[in-house]
């Protein structure tokens, strides 16, 4: 399956649903995504992965890039609702140490009324 965002924008928060897999022909898509959003100066981007079905390494490279850009803009990244695979590939590369990764749950209760 070719990935997918769905992108949907509530006052200063941002989600990118991502669907399918992030890998090297996706990420031009996220990369293109990410970079027009940040021209709206959004305060938060949620990266949802609910539908994401794998990320490769490129997809994590992007991940950490658009993370790495976030800094000094006053602009907070989190991803949420990640699926136990793609979670799985996140800590065997032990970079959910440097992601805000939360489940729906606690995005909904932390993040809904922004």
């Amino acid at each position: 399956m070719n990935m997918k965002i769905d992108i949907h924008r509530e006052g200063n928060l941002v989600v990118m649903s991502i669907s399918g897999r992030l890998d090297i022909r996706g990420v031009p898509l996220l990369e293109s995504s990410y970079q027009n959003l940040l021209k709206t100066n959004p305060s938060i981007i949620a990266f949802q992965f609910k539908n994401c079905t794998y990320i490769d390494s490129t997809g994590i490279n992007t991940l950490i890039r658009c993370m790495n850009s976030a800094e000094g803009k006053n602009l907070e990244l989190v991803i949420y609702d990640l699926p136990e695979p793609v979670l799985g590939i996140f800590r065997i590369s032990k970079i959910d140490q440097y992601f805000k990764i939360i489940t729906e749950e606690e995005f909904l209760l932390q993040y809904a009324s922004q």
